[in-house]
């Protein structure tokens, strides 16, 4: 059992209770490893950077669910190699083994590398678990600003509405980024306690960029009409963050004074997305030509055409499918495959014949999108075949 106020906790444990938890990770994770929990335990730690796909043997680990690898790890923390200890704590957050969480509490009871006692802290912001809420709320008050980081991120994660206050206080910490991430965690958990102290971060002067976007953004998620006159006025913000959360909160609680806003932000690189959702989202009317026109624009990268396109597609726009057609011979592959997918579910058989000369492309994604179009626009099933879509679609 154990007894926990603020950063601290006293533990009552019967003699034993340790070896229980850790012997209950292999009923937990019944299935084989396939390699022995040591070894991969040790390739883990060796890893460059342990993540998925940059540490191999930790994808086996998560895929196998080794088990064994989370007990080894545990006693990588209690040794006396602080380097170790950080790396195994960081491991122990990113496998997501919840039988985990009660031996990091009790390292902290414990003298620890101020390195170590971080990732620890990070390893229970990430497990997300609720028996680590008291923890990360104490955390909060360290002068450490990882630790300040990972106390935000985990209490976010949890989505603890008893977190509240101590997060609100979180936005006046000296540290832009523990801001941010303090707001990003009431945008989370969405209580109506949090919209006075957002709406003072949003309007305070010299404000963090990211903070102050990322409070936009939760106070949308609150759906605050008071952040209507803020947000009108920060979709001009030079920070495109600023500007694309402005419109993203104005999105959520106001189609008035986000109609005005939208119209300016589709000639601005980085707003066009969030131009796209927000009428999309609102049920805009007259923006068809402004959708249009930022899919043609050359500067498009895939985070704004996405939006458009998706847009373009549901609202399908008078004549639109002969101008994304244009659009194909001169765009990027990943271009022309979103470009496809759209010109597919808009109907316009006019131009399935533009789209026979992608079927000789080398690209095979690029054929398969062709072949989808070319499907959804005629309604026949001809596979690769270039010569019988050309017979269908332009007749002998």
């Amino acid at each position: 059992m154990m007894r926990r106020t603020g950063w601290g906790f006293a533990r009552v444990a019967a003699p034993g209770l340790f070896i229980v938890a850790l012997a209950s990770v292999t009923a937990a994770w019944a299935a084989p490893a396939e390699a022995p929990a040591g070894p991969l335990a040790e390739a883990i730690l060796s890893c460059d950077t342990i993540a998925p796909v940059a540490c191999k043997a930790f994808d086996r680990a998560l895929e196998t669910k080794a088990a064994g690898v989370t007990p080894v790890l545990l006693a990588v923390l209690e040794g006396t190699n602080a380097l170790r200890a950080t790396r195994a704590a960081i491991a122990l957050g990113l496998l997501g083994d919840k039988s985990a969480v009660e031996p990091l509490l009790g390292a902290l009871d414990k003298p620890l590398d101020a390195n170590v006692r971080t990732e620890v802290l990070g390893a229970l912001a990430r497990l997300a678990d609720a028996r680590a809420t008291g923890v990360l709320k104490g955390a909060l008050k360290s002068t450490e600003m990882r630790a300040r980081m990972h106390a935000v991120t985990g209490l976010g994660l949890l989505r603890s509405q008893d977190a509240v206050p101590e997060l609100a206080l979180a936005l006046n910490d000296g540290e832009g980024r523990v801001q941010a991430g303090a707001a990003l965690a009431l945008g989370r958990i969405r209580d109506p306690r949090a919209t006075g102290p957002l709406l003072n971060l949003v309007g305070r002067a010299g404000t963090y960029g990211p903070a102050r976007a990322a409070a936009l953004g939760a106070l949308g998620a609150l759906k605050a009409e008071g952040v209507a006159p803020f947000a009108s006025i920060l979709t001009e913000a030079a920070e495109v963050d600023v500007a694309a959360s402005s419109i993203g909160a104005l999105t959520s609680v106001s189609a008035s004074w986000a109609a005005a806003a939208v119209r300016s932000a589709f000639v601005r690189k980085g707003l066009r997305g969030e131009a796209a959702r927000a009428v999309l989202g609102l049920g805009l009317p007259g923006f068809d030509e402004e959708l249009l026109s930022a899919a043609e624009a050359r500067d498009l990268g895939p985070e704004e055409r996405g939006p458009l396109l998706h847009a373009i597609g549901r609202l399908k726009p008078l004549r639109c499918a002969p101008r994304l057609t244009k659009l194909l011979p001169a765009v990027a592959e990943d271009a022309q495959v979103d470009l496809l997918r759209t010109i597919g579910l808009l109907g316009d058989t006019s131009v399935a014949p533009s789209l026979l000369p992608l079927l000789e492309t080398k690209s095979k994604p690029v054929r398969d999108h062709t072949i989808f179009a070319l499907e959804r626009l005629t309604g026949q099933n001809l596979g690769d075949d270039a010569a019988a879509w050309k017979k269908a679609v332009t007749g002998p």
